[in-house]
């Protein structure tokens, strides 16, 4: 029988990290289904989904807890039937104010929206004389919230949001 557990880490990285964990992984049978991996100040951070027989769970775990370097949480993932969403990115761009990012993940609670992948930045501008936020989303979509009008509640936001390249996904 298979398992599908979700691994999240978080530590000092150094080379080869990422290559030691996945050579490791396929001795022991299991799979990498999907991850994201970032890198921030000589940190690492991710998440990988894996795939592997039940039987070899706890080896699993020892081979990431035996990297030294890394903080490491193991959580099974229960097999969940979900409402189909549709899958929306978008690009978000505004003056650079504090709460920017409480103030859509509020809006995204209210309307049921599902936040699958979140990455901002802050930017100097010179000609602007200040910096600019910008952040680029994914989100799921509940079945009574359309594109337009989502885009349209962000841009109602106070303080100048600007919603560009909203796609499906």
């Amino acid at each position: 029988m298979t398992v599908v557990t979700l691994v999240s880490f978080v530590g000092s990285s150094r080379p080869g990290l990422l290559k030691d964990l996945a050579e490791q992984c396929h001795q022991l049978g299991a799979r990498w289904l999907n991850s994201k991996v970032s890198y921030l100040g000589g940190q690492i951070a991710a998440l990988i989904r894996v795939e592997m027989p039940e039987e070899k769970a706890v080896q699993l775990e020892s081979v990431f807890r035996g990297c030294g370097c890394i903080n490491v949480r193991f959580s099974e993932i229960q097999q969940e039937k979900r409402q189909q969403r549709s899958q929306l990115k978008l690009s978000v761009d505004a003056e650079d104010r504090p709460g920017i990012v409480n103030e859509l993940t509020q809006l995204f609670d209210r309307q049921g929206v599902e936040v699958v992948d979140l990455e901002s930045h802050r930017m100097g501008v010179a000609e602007l004389g200040g910096n600019v936020f910008t952040a680029g989303i994914t989100l799921n979509l509940p079945p009574e919230i359309t594109q337009e009008q989502l885009v349209t509640e962000i841009e109602s936001i106070a303080g100048g949001l600007v919603v560009r390249d909203a796609v499906p996904a």
